[in-house]
């Protein structure tokens, strides 16, 4: 029997990658998606992150694997590169006998820009009673 571990950080450079400075997220779901639906279901091979962010999934016969990880209400994953509908994950091989596959996943808490876009026509920086908004 094999086994697929890893760690989930907080990807501060938001890079996709684990920096020595990128600190671990605790109590993360990880798990192996056996029937590829993006969704943890009951039986699936699955553990919670340790306080360093670190998971073990042991126990697992060789053969191939799609690990996930279930991204905490209000964050997104960075790390490996989300698909189109925003799903990180692994394809990856089990080994058996050994420690095998080793998978990182990134994640953040995404940054939002608000404010008005307007025609400064005095270029002051101030919105005046005659500068409008701009439409999209």
């Amino acid at each position: 029997l094999g086994s697929v571990s890893g760690r989930v950080y907080y990807d501060t450079a938001a890079n996709a990658r684990s920096d020595d400075s990128d600190v671990g997220v605790a109590n993360v779901r990880v798990y192996i998606d056996r029937n590829d639906n993006a969704a943890f279901d009951s039986g699936e091979p699955t553990r919670i992150t340790d306080v360093n962010g670190n998971y073990s999934i042991d126990n697992q016969f060789p053969g191939p694997a799609k690990v996930r990880v279930v991204v905490p209400s209000g964050r997104i994953a960075t790390g490996p590169v989300p698909d189109a509908a925003g799903r990180s994950f692994y394809n990856t091989f089990v080994y058996g006998g050994f420690a095998g596959a080793y998978t990182d996943f990134g994640i953040i808490y995404p940054a939002y820009v608000s404010g008005r876009v307007f025609n400064d026509r005095n270029a002051d920086g101030q919105i005046d009673g005659d500068e409008s908004g701009l439409a999209n």
